[in-house]
């Protein structure tokens, strides 16, 4: 998937994978949903891995709202 989103004032484009999370049942906990993240790019430049992991947990977060 690719969409862009605003992070830190900052237009980023994204291009990721999204599972979506199941439900809870009786006897399943149940998961969250997950963000796989391949590129970050900024006017056409890759710069993923100019971000921190904690930056990049911040990415996925946005984008599992994103999706929601």
């Amino acid at each position: 998937m690719q969409t862009e989103i605003d992070y830190n004032d900052i237009e980023l484009w994204v291009e990721y994978d999204y599972e979506e999370g199941e439900e809870q049942t009786y006897d399943y906990v149940g998961s969250a949903p997950e963000v796989y993240l391949h590129s970050v790019f900024v006017r056409g430049v890759d710069i993923y891995n100019l971000f921190d992991a904690n930056q990049l947990e911040e990415i996925k977060e946005l984008l599992i709202k994103y999706n929601e």
